[in-house]
């Protein structure tokens, strides 16, 4: 999708200023969402601006060649890497949970206990998850929205509803939950395959 495309540009243009490249974005394409499944896990990427915000906005863009340049100053300041792994529940659907933390900035790496910007954060009894890919921009100026419920049936109407109205539709109830990702921030899910992992999509 195209702001994970942007996401991808940017970043990779102010790696060049620091030691440690950045890890590729994903280039989401298929379904319109991923139902999460036990053994699979997310990778969630937030950079680190000296703003607080999420999204890298380039003050000077260079060409040569199929090579394209951003620079941003110094308001890029590293990035976040944060790993969730997906468990089965054991009465059914899964369980997500932080497992890794890696924080780059200015190429120093360091593994804190907690992510300073923590997604997938739906209530334990929410055991039917799944990223939604908007297919376009939403009203609410959003891509991707974490939805969570107690039950498939549930977190079907929830994709409907939210896939209809995506400016009124993301809620948190206590059998659902709905969480954008903020612009600027990547996440994907992957499942793995012999010794790596891949995009589930």
């Amino acid at each position: 999708m195209r702001w994970l495309l942007v996401v991808a540009v940017l970043l990779a243009g102010c790696a060049k200023r620091h030691p440690a490249p950045l890890p590729p974005a994903p280039v989401l394409r298929g379904p319109a969402f991923a139902e999460l499944e036990a053994g699979w896990r997310v990778r969630v990427i937030t950079p680190v601006l000296k703003s607080g915000g999420f999204l890298l906005k380039a003050t000077e863009q260079q060409e040569e060649g199929n090579t394209i340049t951003l620079r941003a100053g110094d308001e890029f300041q590293g990035y976040e890497t944060a790993i969730y792994g997906v468990g089965a529940h054991k009465k059914g659907g899964v369980q997500v949970a932080l497992t890794e933390v890696t924080l780059n900035r200015n190429g120093q790496l360091t593994h804190p206990a907690k992510s300073f910007a923590p997604r997938l954060r739906q209530p334990a009894r929410l055991r039917h998850v799944r990223l939604l890919y908007m297919l376009k921009v939403s009203d609410a100026d959003h891509n991707m929205a974490v939805l969570a419920a107690v039950d498939s049936a549930r977190l079907a109407a929830l994709t409907q509803r939210v896939q209809s109205a995506p400016a009124t539709e993301c809620r948190v109830s206590r059998n659902e939950y709905c969480e954008w990702i903020p612009a600027g921030v990547a996440v994907r899910a992957e499942r793995p395959q012999a010794a790596d992992w891949v995009p589930v999509n």
